[in-house]
């Protein structure tokens, strides 16, 4: 059951839109995740920006199998006009304390290793409002700032939190690899990659195809989404991630998740899911998920015995085909990490991202501005220390 957060439920009654318009806000404490059936889904209302992290079918899913032990809490805003009611966006939260050694309650986003994006359902109209109502909820439940992560770092969503009238600041930024759906595949192909490398390209499938009958296959709607995720879940374990326990088979909630979730947007037609095999046996898999007219690409795998021949590289050759032959595809995000070795080589496009700090109503100047030099110190520091990582192993894999 879902509580309040402490003895009562923090909210807020924000008007805003004019005289006759109210954006309502609650948190709520989410203190037994397994039993957690969302709230209320978002509506056919246009979104401010296409999400996947934060629509009902993925956030409610990941909050039964991976929200355990967070403590986390979910906002809902509803905006009232005209006597009508209706849900405006949809949040949901992390409470930490003390994230920069300072005793202040913050509202981050929960990351994990599903969560692609930040970015949360809000209706388009209305949006401004929205977050206003959202931020003084978190202020009356103790939050003093609201840290958003992988957000878009330009457009409508950076537009709508000006509107606001919200303190904010960009704490952090990157770009990561996107797909621009609106070409054709020959297109993009010969403009994306020099003669040399198309060449290239086309050895490897020609060498892989020597192994034996090399096919590539995309899950139908009649298909069992069950049967393709055991499969991908065996190829990944089998590799690398497996041996080092990071599998996703190796983690009893996240297979639950991954099996849950991929039904769910199967049923709903917003699942892609590919396959390249070789004599049947599957030498590298791919799947993403699909809100509105954008894509996002989820998890792949791909036999690592068969590296040299870079399958997992033909694979997202042919999912790239598959997408900008889509009629109902406009855009892709690869959901990748800044500088990712092979997506960056292969998506020429970049979205801008970043995170975010939101000082809540109440926050004072002062504070904010030692929150915000806080949090970016905290990463500059991280992606040092990911530098110097990354540098050892490089070393010791002489």
């Amino acid at each position: 059951m879902a509580l309040p957060l402490s003895d009562t439920k923090a909210s807020s009654n924000q008007t805003a839109g004019g005289p006759d318009t109210i954006a309502r806000a609650d948190v709520v404490q989410i203190d037994n995740a397994t039993t957690w059936t969302g709230q209320i889904a978002e509506p056919d209302s246009e979104p401010l920006v296409p999400v996947i992290s934060g629509a009902s079918v993925w956030l409610d899913t990941m909050i039964r199998h991976l929200g355990s032990g967070v403590n986390l809490v979910s906002v809902p805003v509803r905006l009232v006009r005209g006597g009508r009611e209706r849900l405006s966006g949809r949040f949901a939260f992390r409470r930490i304390t003390g994230r920069w050694g300072l005793p202040l309650a913050i509202f981050a986003t929960w990351t994990n290793g599903f969560f692609f994006s930040g970015t949360p359902w809000i209706a388009r109209e209305g949006a401004e409002d929205t977050i206003s109502a959202m931020l003084e909820a978190a202020g009356g439940a103790g939050a003093r700032a609201v840290l958003l992560h992988n957000v878009p770092g330009d457009g409508r969503f950076l537009e709508a939190l000006e509107r606001s009238n919200a303190r904010w600041a960009i704490t952090s930024n990157h770009v990561r690899a996107g797909l621009d759906c609106t070409t054709t595949f020959e297109t993009w192909f010969a403009s994306n990659f020099t003669r040399k490398r198309r060449k290239e390209l086309k050895r490897l499938r020609a060498r892989l195809s020597e192994a034996g009958d090399l096919k590539t296959a995309k899950l139908a709607s009649d298909d069992d989404p069950g049967a393709w995720t055991d499969q991908f879940l065996q190829l990944e374990a089998a590799g690398w991630k497996g041996e080092c326990g990071t599998a996703i088979a190796c983690d009893d909630a996240m297979q639950g998740f991954v099996r849950d979730v991929l039904q769910k947007l199967h049923a709903e037609g917003r699942l892609h899911f590919w396959r390249l095999s070789v004599d049947d046996k599957p030498v590298a898999m791919l799947f993403a998920m699909q809100s509105g007219r954008n894509v996002w690409l989820g998890k792949i795998a791909y036999d690592e015995a068969l590296a040299r021949f870079s399958p997992g590289v033909l694979l997202i050759l042919d999912a790239t085909q598959s997408l900008l032959c889509d009629p109902g595809v406009d855009f892709a995000d690869s959901s990748a990490v800044p500088d990712h070795p092979m997506i960056n080589r292969v998506w020429r496009d970049r979205i801008a991202i970043a995170d975010i700090l939101i000082a809540t109503a109440g926050t004072s100047a002062t504070a904010f501005e030692l929150m915000q030099r806080a949090e970016t110190v905290r990463n500059s520091l991280r992606r040092t220390a990911k530098s110097l990582y990354l540098t050892y192993l490089k070393g010791g894999s002489r």
